[in-house]
């Protein structure tokens, strides 16, 4: 239903808002995604860099290859998207 609400009021957000719902990725996180970082051919996605506001400043941030990063399918053609961790 949000989708559909976004569709027709946010047509521009409304990637950004299929993202969130159905990958668990945080604001600062969706913010930060490149198409660098998205692989369509093996349908997957990886967050390597977070943008947040804090205090009116923006703080642009990379996740070093030694933590954790984000990793997320991308599935062609369906409404699902997963979320995980890769090392």
């Amino acid at each position: 239903m949000l989708l559909k609400i976004a569709k027709v009021r946010t047509p521009v957000y409304t990637a950004i808002i299929y993202a969130a719902a159905h990958t668990g990725m945080r604001k600062s996180e969706l913010i930060g995604l490149t198409w660098e970082h998205v692989d369509l051919k093996a349908e997957k996605f990886y967050i390597r860099q977070t943008i947040t506001d804090a205090n009116g400043k923006y703080i642009f941030s990379i996740k070093s290859q030694k933590r954790k990063t984000k990793r997320g399918k991308i599935n062609k053609g369906t409404e699902k998207a997963n979320s995980g961790a890769q090392s």
